[in-house]
């Protein structure tokens, strides 16, 4: 449901159709993963741990690729192990940047729309090739995008309302 939302959600601001697949990592040549302009990885236990699909990521972000990372944490979920696997990948693999907080000046905040300061998430960003190739959430995000009432009445309070827009906003930010 959360990526799903987040796409037609992007497909009705922008008035132009958008797809989005499910791939499975390790079956995936660096060829197919190339095919998609930004890669969304939510994980609750481990990254995947076949050495040659980590190395597929990591050329994919240095040919152009843009990773959107989330680890599934919180509200029920647990994801500690996720993320510490990540950010080890992260300083394996691109020893000469470091995986930054990105600052309130970042666009992942306004690209699209601004995201309501009450209901901002820690982002971290990661710079290759004098852009941001990778955004990392500690935190669910997709949780929430599950929410969105898309094609139904909103049905939830205002606040909660309120903070699955900002978590929406997060993500049509980074994807923009």
């Amino acid at each position: 449901g959360g990526i799903p939302n987040l796409t037609r959600r992007l497909e009705q601001r922008w008035k132009r159709d958008l797809t989005q697949q499910t791939i499975e990592l390790g079956a995936a040549s660096l060829e197919d993963l190339l095919q998609s302009p930004v890669l969304f990885i939510s994980g609750r236990n481990r990254m995947p741990q076949d050495a040659a699909a980590r190395e597929r990521l990591k050329q994919y972000v240095a040919q152009g690729g843009f990773l959107f990372v989330e680890a599934c944490q919180g509200h029920g979920c647990r994801a500690e192990t996720f993320d510490e696997e990540f950010r080890r990948w992260i300083r394996e693999s691109f020893p000469d940047s470091t995986l930054r907080l990105l600052p309130p000046d970042h666009p992942v905040w306004f690209a699209e729309q601004p995201v309501d300061a009450r209901y901002v998430r820690p982002l971290y960003g990661l710079d290759s090739c004098c852009r941001t190739g990778i955004v990392y959430c500690p935190e669910t995000l997709s949780c929430y995008w599950n929410l969105a009432p898309l094609d139904r009445p909103a049905r939830d309070p205002a606040p909660i309302q309120a903070e699955i827009e900002a978590v929406l906003r997060v993500g049509e930010n980074v994807v923009t």
